[in-house]
């Protein structure tokens, strides 16, 4: 098909589409012009931006018009998820791709956050997107068509100390990415986890640090979502992006979580106190 000019593209639905990773998913389909877009996020000006930024693509590439609309919602909020749910289900759609990626992190000892921000992460990491897969896959099983595309982290494979919760949220995502996919096998939906490690993005700023979070060289967040299209396009169920965190996903599946996370609290604990992090005194 010549997506390029056709009138009946998919919808893809992109969250946390203001910055970063999510960014880079608009503007990488929109130059694809394979898809209409659906722009989720919190930050109403941001998204205003983007979705200009997305027609001037199109009009570069001389596309047929394609529709790009953009939604603030809050998804941790029974609101925010019916307002999504109900843009992307309207009549006419076909919702092709399903990029769940808002979340965000904190780096620092478990006792230093607070039980209202480590529930607040649990929701938008966790709840939010499994309440829309719940409420999206339906008419994609229906349709016998789409791909749930859920943004983990190369944390998702093992529990890693300072960053306790997010890390715990991670490991529940895929393993619900996984799950799921194996349920719709020949249902003509599938669901692929996206595992990047240090991406160059505004996770830091989320995550209560000064500067990025750089353990290894962060990639730049184009070429996290490049891989993970590709991944697509091959019906995979996983991609690790680089080299260094697909060894260190393989190191944790092989010694373990208990090992894995023995390992990896000194790296975290002399990596964290070189950047002034406080960690206490154990």
């Amino acid at each position: 098909m010549d997506y390029a000019n056709s009138p009946t593209r998919d919808l893809a639905v992109i969250t946390g589409a203001s910055s970063g990773i999510g960014r880079e998913f608009a503007i990488a389909l929109a130059e694809r012009c394979t898809h209409d877009l659906l722009l989720v996020a919190r930050r109403t000006d941001r998204l205003e931006s983007l979705a200009a930024e997305v027609r001037e693509v199109w009009a570069q590439r001389g596309a047929a018009a394609g529709t790009v609309n953009v939604l603030t919602a809050d998804l941790t909020t029974d609101e925010g998820i019916a307002a999504l749910t109900q843009a992307a289900t309207a009549p006419g759609r076909v919702l092709g791709l399903l990029v769940n990626n808002a979340g965000f992190g904190h780096v620092g000892p478990f006792l230093d956050s607070t039980v209202e921000r480590d529930i607040e992460m649990t929701r938008l990491n966790c709840i939010a997107p499994l309440r829309l897969m719940h409420a999206l896959l339906p008419s994609m099983r229906a349709a016998h068509h789409g791909v749930v595309l859920n943004v983990c982290s190369v944390v998702s494979f093992m529990p890693l100390s300072y960053m306790s919760t997010y890390a715990a949220t991670k490991s529940f995502f895929l393993s619900l990415t996984l799950g799921v996919n194996q349920e719709l096998r020949g249902s003509g939906v599938r669901l692929m986890a996206l595992c990047p490690g240090p991406t160059e993005s505004e996770f830091h700023i989320a995550a209560g640090l000064k500067d990025a979070l750089d353990v290894f060289p962060a990639m730049s967040a184009r070429t996290v979502v490049e891989q993970a299209l590709r991944g697509v396009e091959r019906k995979r169920s996983v991609v690790v992006n680089g080299f260094l965190n697909t060894l260190v996903a393989l190191t944790a599946h092989v010694v373990g979580p208990r090992a894995a996370a023995w390992i990896a609290r000194p790296v975290m604990r002399r990596y964290l106190t070189m950047r002034g992090v406080p960690l206490g005194s154990r």
